[in-house]
């Protein structure tokens, strides 16, 4: 049950940082586009990716190995590297 629980608070999470990028383009992103790769998609730019996986890091307090970091990464993708890092 904590697994579900924390889980979905940094889905939550996750989703609120990325809306705050957005916010300025005038989108935002769902639950349901929570599969959707975030920079191939063309959901955010190039610097927008840097910080939004900088802001990750500084957040959960760990840094990504290059190898997990790609261009087709969705925010469930994302998700499951935090809670491996994290455990």
């Amino acid at each position: 049950m904590k697994n579900k629980n924390l889980q979905k608070t940094i889905s939550l999470e996750l989703l609120q940082m990325l809306n705050t990028i957005l916010k300025r383009y005038r989108k935002q992103h769902t639950v349901k586009d929570f599969h959707l790769k975030i920079y191939s998609e063309r959901i955010i730019d190039s610097l927008d990716f840097v910080n939004f996986i900088t802001s990750i890091e500084k957040k959960y307090n760990f840094k990504f190995k290059m190898a997990d970091i790609n261009t087709d990464i969705s925010l469930s993708k994302l998700l499951m590297i935090i809670l491996k890092k994290i455990r």
